[in-house]
């Protein structure tokens, strides 16, 4: 994988926020490895390689680089003592898009309950096969390190037709009232009934929020009988944003020091990023725009007992296309 360059340590904070915990779901359907899309034609007899797509011919974009975010359903510190299964749930999923080119940055949020195709590890940690399931799932294999978050960002790449990940940064649940307050607290509107989960957090209020509240905002979802993962990704959205301003005024103000951050989050964080890498991130950030957060869409299996969502495949080729790819030019 090429080296990350000019991605914004500061939208890498503000990603961070969307970390969030999830209930334990399960489904052990085993299946073959699934073919290539028919209607992507590839051909590697040239110097370069390109697909086929709609009629149209594309190549990788060199200028695109991505990170992997994400949050697993876990309260305490990475244990990694804990053996195969121990590493927790990949909760919520945020893949960065960085185009060096045109300067922005794109989000792609992933549903937790989305169904895809994964990698099955044993107990020495070694592929036994496939298995399709919510996407969360990939990060219970190995133990909530590197061999977890792997897993999961090989699971991403294949949802994604293939698509090339560079880093990744995960986070435990238990960092998220660390990271709220470490900025001051995030301001956000109350827009859902939390009643029966946190009584603080005031319907059509608007609320700074401390960190037991953000875990609470950020968390919540069967507890508020919502019968899918939607209205806590918005939510997630509205930290995200909040948390934005919050973050461009300490840099600023020079307020913002990431090897404090790094050290603070340490002990919940599996990151193929080091901290000196983080801190050279912080020297460009003015100059990359951040697009609206996208969400794939896709439909709910209503008939299932377990919450599954299937992305459309037509929209998500699209959208891999429009990010990823630009046009073959012979």
């Amino acid at each position: 994988m090429k080296i990350l360059r000019k991605l914004k340590y500061l939208f890498l904070l503000i990603l961070i926020a969307a970390l969030a915990i999830g209930i334990w779901y399960l489904r052990n359907d085993e299946d073959e490895t699934a073919a290539p899309p028919e209607d992507y034609v590839w051909n590697t007899t040239l110097e370069q390689e390109y697909i086929e797509f709609n009629g149209e011919k594309y190549i990788k974009n060199s200028k695109v680089e991505t990170i992997l975010l994400g949050g697993v359903d876990n309260d305490g510190k990475i244990d990694l003592s804990g053996g195969n299964g121990s590493g927790g749930q990949a909760d919520v999923l945020l893949l960065l898009v960085i185009n060096n080119e045109t300067k922005t940055i794109d989000k792609i949020q992933i549903d937790r309950d989305t169904m895809t195709q994964f990698t099955v590890l044993n107990e020495n940690y070694l592929a036994e096969g496939t298995q399709t399931a919510q996407i969360a799932l990939s990060h219970a294999y190995g133990n909530g390190g590197s061999i977890s978050c792997n897993n999961t960002v090989s699971a991403v790449e294949n949802l994604l037709y293939g698509i090339d990940i560079d880093k990744y940064l995960f986070l435990n649940m238990g960092a998220i009232p660390t990271l709220n307050d470490f900025f001051g607290g995030v301001e956000v509107r109350i827009e859902d009934d939390f009643s029966a989960v946190d009584p603080t957090l005031v319907r059509w209020r608007r609320i700074k929020l401390n960190g037991t509240q953000a875990y609470n905002y950020i968390r919540a979802r069967k507890e508020m009988n919502e019968p899918t993962n939607r209205n806590r990704l918005e939510r997630i959205g509205n930290y995200m944003d909040g948390l934005t301003e919050l973050i461009r005024t300490s840099i600023s103000e020079g307020g913002v020091s990431a090897y404090t951050l790094y050290n603070e989050l340490y002990d919940y964080m599996a990151t193929s990023l080091a901290a000196s890498e983080m801190t050279a991130l912080v020297i460009e950030t003015a100059d990359y725009e951040m697009n609206e957060t996208l969400i794939p869409e896709g439909t709910f299996n209503e008939e299932s007992e377990l919450e599954e969502f299937y992305m459309d495949d037509a929209a998500l080729k699209q959208l891999v296309i429009d990010l990823f790819y630009i046009p073959y030019v012979q």
